[in-house]
């Protein structure tokens, strides 16, 4: 199985209330492209060279100043999953993508989606900031859903 580990030093994820205020800038979300590019543009020296993974684990370890409350420690991944699927789009609206995941559906618990796991963990005390994420391809199991009989006699 493929795995690859991007890391990108001295910038700063935003959290949860920044990404609110870019996607509400005007014209609208102007600010958030921006940003998402920039993301891509630190990461893009890691291309992918083959097709995505149809089914991944995906950790992300962001290196921040201080301590942030888990929502936000999750939204600040929102932009490196957008970069981390294919490019897509029309020649007006193209969305810069690395092809690493097929895309970032939610694979978790027997979902249909690409990732199967997806973790986040902080490291506070850092001046200069930077993230590192790790995609693991995984096997996909067959591609269906597990059925599990309920019997009301024996709950569970």
């Amino acid at each position: 199985m493929r795995k690859i580990t991007i890391e990108v030093t001295n910038f700063f994820l935003h959290g949860k209330n920044e990404l609110v205020a870019m996607n509400r800038s005007r014209p609208y979300g102007v600010a958030y492209k921006r940003y998402r590019d920039t993301v891509y543009r630190l990461m893009c020296h890691q291309r992918n060279p083959g097709t995505p993974f149809a089914k991944a684990r995906v950790h992300l370890h962001i290196r921040t100043l201080r301590a942030v409350d888990v929502d936000s420690k999750h939204h600040m991944g929102s932009v490196v999953l957008d970069v981390l699927q294919p490019e897509r789009g029309t020649q007006d609206k193209r969305i810069l993508g690395l092809g690493w995941i097929a895309n970032d559906t939610d694979g978790e618990n027997g979902l249909k989606g690409c990732i199967v796991e997806y973790r986040v963990t902080q490291e506070p005390g850092h001046r200069n900031g930077g993230f590192t994420v790790t995609i693991e391809e995984v096997e996909p199991q067959g591609g269906k859903h597990e059925q599990r009989q309920f019997d009301s006699r024996h709950p569970e």
